[in-house]
């Protein structure tokens, strides 16, 4: 009997100790995360209009967040509410739609990586999906039209593809508009059907999963410190050997994309983005301090110019197609933080853009539901 008690004491005494040391463990990885935020943006003249505090609550939101898998995909967890951001029932950021698409309404779905989530937003209306929306409420349509950001961190045309045949064609979409091109050559993905590729998306699902503990960041900071790669441009470099079979890639995905959709009835609008080096921006000083790093990613600039020269490709069966790659030409205000996420204040540029390129075709296609 008291060789029972005796392991019950050893027993108890273990889980309190096992309890503490987890607690202890998680006390230092806040501690840690305060002294060392995981935040690209901070003291960026992208953001010298926000304060301090506001940029680390968007850091914090955004490194919380938690993800799931998808059809073999990564896609963002559904029911996220955060200070910066917000993740609906579906998933996708922002304001909660039902899936059947209501009557009297038009249904725009944004697709792209980081830069169409948002990564550096200060809300989910500054968005490029939520600029878009503003521009297209300021305007009677006759119809009520829905701007769904369906933006995935890290996506390029491989997931943002598989994305959309296999959950977004469930929405009753009436137009797509596409916005990537970074990651698509920046990405080690050709084809994810040999042995090589599908270990790196193995590696990066493992990525996702060491910081999807929202609550609990001792795991996350563990891979921050012994696993991650270091955010820095000096590991920037571009294959440039595969960048033909990425581009030829590019554009049989988005091909099929828009073939599908003359079956499916919607219509896809898609466009190439800009990026730190393309085009004539005029460079504000943190920008310029990012131009010895062009060299590397110089790689990315001529793919984004190769893409550009294969639209006319897409052009065929996509309803509309263009590259933004000078879309911030002679503008001089501070607009990157990386080479190629946005502040809010190109995203509105961008939306406009997106505005213009999508208001005759939403006219087109309703116009044609009225008669």
């Amino acid at each position: 009997m008291s060789v029972q008690v005796s392991y019950s004491k050893q027993f108890t005494l273990g889980i309190i100790i096992l309890i503490i040391l987890l607690a202890s463990l998680e006390g230092f990885s806040r501690i840690y995360e305060v002294f060392n935020p995981d935040c690209t943006f901070l003291e960026k003249d992208a953001f010298e209009k926000i304060g301090y505090f506001t940029i680390r609550t968007i850091c914090q939101d955004l490194n919380t967040i938690s993800y799931e898998t998808f059809s073999g995909i990564i896609v963002v967890s559904s029911n996220q509410h955060k200070d910066t951001l917000n993740i609906n029932s579906h998933g996708f950021r922002g304001s909660d739609i039902s899936k059947e698409k209501p009557d009297n309404t038009y249904r725009i779905f944004t697709v792209g990586g980081s830069t169409m989530f948002g990564v550096g937003s200060t809300s989910d209306d500054t968005t490029i999906a939520g600029y878009l929306q503003k521009k297209i409420d300021s305007v009677d349509l006759g119809i009520n039209i829905e701007v769904i950001n369906a933006g995935l961190p890290k996506a390029e045309s491989y997931t943002e593809s598989l994305y959309i045949k296999n959950k977004l064609i469930e929405f009753e979409p009436d137009l797509f508009i596409i916005y990537d091109g970074w990651n698509d050559l920046d990405h080690s993905i050709i084809e994810p059907s040999n042995v090589e590729d599908n270990e790196i998306i193995q590696e990066e699902n493992n990525q996702f999963k060491f910081k999807n503990f929202p609550f609990y960041r001792t795991p996350f900071v563990v891979w921050e410190i012994f696993y991650a790669t270091p955010n820095h441009w000096d590991n920037f470099l571009i294959d440039e050997s595969k960048t033909e079979k990425k581009i030829s890639l590019w554009v049989e995905r988005w091909t099929d994309i828009c073939k599908l959709g003359k079956i499916k009835n919607y219509e896809t609008i898609l466009t190439i983005q800009p990026t730190l080096g393309t085009g004539n921006k005029i460079l504000s000083p943190d920008e310029t301090k990012l131009a010895p790093y062009l060299d590397e990613h110089f790689g990315i600039i001529k793919g984004l110019e190769k893409m550009e020269s294969t639209l006319y490709q897409l052009d065929k069966n996509c309803v509309k197609t263009e590259s933004l790659i000078n879309i911030f030409d002679g503008i001089s205000e501070p607009i990157f933080y990386d080479i190629g996420h946005t502040n809010d204040f190109g995203n509105e540029i961008i939306a406009q853009k997106l505005f213009e390129l999508s208001l005759p075709v939403i006219n087109d296609r309703t116009s044609k539901i009225e008669n």
